[in-house]
């Protein structure tokens, strides 16, 4: 069976980063979300004290996006 060649940037079309704020709202969103699904379980202060950090970067991020950012392709 033969591999597909992967997607690059040439390949795809693209020729930077994603422009669409939408989508980097949600992936910042299921970030959040993951990371505080991990602090209600971990147990450990210093992984407790790095992924508050995250949480608190994350949630920065978020703030700083467009909310209704359109696609400029």
């Amino acid at each position: 069976m033969r591999a597909l060649p992967a997607k690059t940037s040439e390949s795809s079309g693209l020729t930077g980063p994603v422009k669409d704020g939408g989508v980097m709202r949600r992936i910042i969103q299921a970030n959040i979300d993951r990371l505080k699904e991990l602090l209600t379980t971990e147990l450990d202060p210093t992984r407790r004290a790095m992924e508050s950090t995250l949480l608190d970067e994350e949630k920065a991020k978020l703030a700083q996006e467009p909310k209704n950012k359109k696609a400029a392709f």
